[in-house]
């Protein structure tokens, strides 16, 4: 709390000391930002098409140990359970499972847990440690020392995701060749029909971001549902525990190398999406957050390392970029400048207002393209438009968190929640996740009041503001928390 106040006051401040800088100064400032902006945008794109290239290699004749990772942390007994259940149920030999619970405060939910494995039988083996630092990426360095040295493989599942029986089978056999360190395949959710629009904002990153990875050999690991050749461990290699997003930055690693990775564009589990906003804005604020703690020690190392190709860079920084948004950043300069028009009452403020103004507009736009154009094949114009709402329902956490981040604000992990609450139906939710809309309001007031744009311009931010507002009551409704 201490920190988001600090944080808070901080971009406050910011705000009103910008009104009174001079707006040439502004004015390179909002270049700056708004060409970055538009550079990120673009960068989503990457090459025009959903190709994936050239199918890797697959030799069904590689059959290694195989050892299923299971980090928890107060996942509910029961959802666990069914998650071993089903791992029980693999076409593959030889393989072991190892649950490692830790920061579990309820002991009977974690013995419950404990009591499957024993079911289950020699096979799945239990750990369970009262307290871990380095969140997830804690528990799996932690597990390292437990697995049998005949391990060469390491399958990484989460703790709600009910494994389908030709998972290792069909995905296991691309290690044969030994350039390839990473397997990953897609993330699937069996809710996706209680809001079809999240479900293709999810969608998005694997049709699009993914694919393209496969086709410039720059696949990371996700999180889940991926494996990792485990003599990488035995070496150098450990899963970074200074980020909350670990799985992107070990990826990276594993490039640098020198390995490859291979996604498979197949669905082979599915987990659960959260159940309300709040547990889903949570979830994507620690996405932002991680990927902006990645950006800020590697972004120059990427930029600039020879050993990456321009299709790795272009892969790792749309993977690292795809949830990050500037229109807060860029909402909080245009009520700066309005204000400072009161002051300065300068010609380059009516350029910095069509900037910031233009940026906006074209930012919206290609993430609408985004949807449209790179969606599955599969998927309606309906569906496609639902995704791009649920997109822009989540601007607070994707627009605030990297900014947090940036500004020095600590965020820890938090697990996020996988079972149905109480639906809580609060119209305050609209303010607290408008004030972006609100802001760029007060922004447009203030420079209609100056006369820096003409009506033409003044409209389409007007359609920014509203399209935003709409995108969070999509969201709220979709959640029927209205």
């Amino acid at each position: 709390m201490v920190d988001k106040t600090r944080i808070g006051v901080i971009l406050v401040l910011s705000l009103l000391v910008a009104a009174f800088i001079p707006p040439a100064i502004t004015f390179i400032v909002v270049f700056f930002i708004s060409c970055f902006a538009l550079i990120v945008s673009l960068l989503k794109f990457g090459h025009l098409s959903n190709s994936r290239g050239e199918d890797p290699s697959f030799d069904p004749s590689y059959t290694p140990y195989v050892a299923v990772i299971i980090a928890c942390s107060n996942e509910p007994a029961r959802m666990v359970s069914r998650v071993l259940e089903a791992l029980a149920k693999q076409d593959y030999e030889p393989f072991g499972v190892y649950v490692i619970d830790n920061n579990n405060t309820a002991e009977k939910n974690w013995r419950a847990i404990e009591k499957k494995c024993e079911e289950l039988g020699g096979k799945f083996i239990f750990h369970h440690i009262d307290s871990i630092k380095g969140y997830k990426a804690g528990a799996l360095n932690y597990m390292q020392q437990y697995l049998p040295q005949e391990t060469e493989i390491l399958a990484i599942v989460d703790a709600d995701y009910i494994v389908k029986p030709d998972f290792l089978a069909e995905t296991i056999g691309y290690f044969g060749d030994e350039s390839v360190a990473i397997v990953q395949t897609p993330q699937d959710y069996s809710n996706k029909k209680d809001n079809i629009g999240l479900y293709q904002d999810y969608e998005l990153f694997f049709s699009r971001f993914m694919n393209q990875a496969q086709m410039f050999n720059g696949v990371t690991f996700t999180g889940t549902m991926g494996m990792i050749r485990k003599k990488l461990f035995d070496k150098q290699l450990t899963w970074s525990e200074r980020s909350i997003t670990e799985d992107t930055e070990l990826g990276i690693s594993i490039h640098k190398l020198g390995y490859k990775g291979v996604y498979v564009d197949k669905s082979y589990g599915q987990g659960v999406m959260p159940f309300n906003y709040d547990a889903l804005a949570r979830q994507r604020t620690r996405w932002v957050y991680g990927n902006m703690q990645i950006i800020k020690v590697r972004f120059w190392s990427i930029i600039f390392d020879q050993e990456f190709t321009l299709g790795q860079k272009v892969s790792f920084l749309s993977q690292l970029f795809a949830w990050i948004h500037f229109e807060l950043l860029l909402a909080m300069l245009f009520v700066a400048n309005g204000l400072s028009w009161f002051i300065y009452n300068n010609s380059f403020q009516c350029v910095i207002a069509k900037v910031i103004a233009v940026t906006l507009i074209a930012t919206m736009i290609l993430q609408l393209l985004l949807f449209i154009f790179y969606s599955r094949k599969k998927v309606s114009m309906t569906s496609k438009i639902k995704g791009f709402l649920a997109h822009y329902g989540l601007l607070p956490a994707m627009t605030y968190s990297w900014l947090y981040c940036l500004l020095g604000g600590r965020l820890g992990f938090e697990v996020t929640k996988k079972e149905q609450e109480a639906r809580r139906r609060s119209g305050k939710r609209i303010l607290k996740g408008g004030f972006i809309p609100i802001l760029l309001t007060i922004g447009l007031v203030l420079t209609g009041w100056g006369k820096m744009f003409g009506a033409g311009l003044f409209l389409l931010i007007g359609i920014v503001v509203l399209v935003e507002i709409i995108a969070l009551i999509f969201m709220l409704e979709e959640y029927k928390e209205l």
